[in-house]
């Protein structure tokens, strides 16, 4: 489910891990290590489009 905050489109974290096919644990660990951004949206739960993209080269790499 994507969502709009402040007229920019935002997704959830369980829903990037799902496209990628990880768990959103991963995902967390991921930032934890700091191989992917923190998002500062909803307490780190959403991540802009542009994001994702970041997200999506990085565990493609992995």
């Amino acid at each position: 489910m994507t969502v709009e905050t402040n007229g920019r489109e935002s997704v959830r974290i369980e829903e990037i891990a799902d496209a990628l096919g990880v768990t959103p644990q991963t995902i967390w660990r991921w930032r934890r290590n700091g191989s992917i951004p923190i998002s500062s949206k909803n307490r780190g739960r959403f991540y802009t489009t542009e994001e994702v993209e970041l997200i999506r080269q990085f565990a493609e790499q992995d």
